[in-house]
Order: structure tokens, then sequence, then C-alpha cells
């Protein structure tokens, strides 16, 4: 997911559970998503934010995907 997903749904966001939380390195993520994941497992966007791709709206998804068609 990406800082612009995850900012523009944060109010569908929940807190994580202490015991689903990880917060282990992802060596394989490009660095855009190295850095969010990061900021969140260091809580600086919030206090364990967790958004499930479920709660995004399927025209967001549509758009999105379009776009990288652009």
């Amino acid at each position: 997911m990406d800082r612009a997903t995850l900012l523009t749904h944060q109010n569908l966001s929940t807190e994580e559970p202490l015991e689903a939380r990880t917060i282990v390195d992802l060596p394989g993520l490009h660095p855009a998503e190295s850095a969010l994941y990061d900021d969140l497992r260091r809580d600086r966007l919030g206090v364990r934010i967790r958004l499930e791709q479920e709660r995004i709206g399927s025209a967001f998804v549509i758009d999105a995907i379009a776009a990288l068609h652009a």
C-alpha cells in the first residue's frame, strides 16, 4: 500500500492488537513502501495503525488501477 492510499483512508483504520503486530524487516519492498512500513512500525503516523485492504472502496481501487495504465 502506498502512503497516499493510507492517508486518504486513515479514517477507516483500526488499532492493530499488540499480539498481531509485526515489526520485522521486509527487504522486498520498494523504497517508498519501506519508508511507509518503517513509519507504521515506529508509530510515526499514530498508535499501531492498521488499514485492511478490504475496507478501501472498490471505486478507489478501480481508479488507482486505471491511473497506472494512463
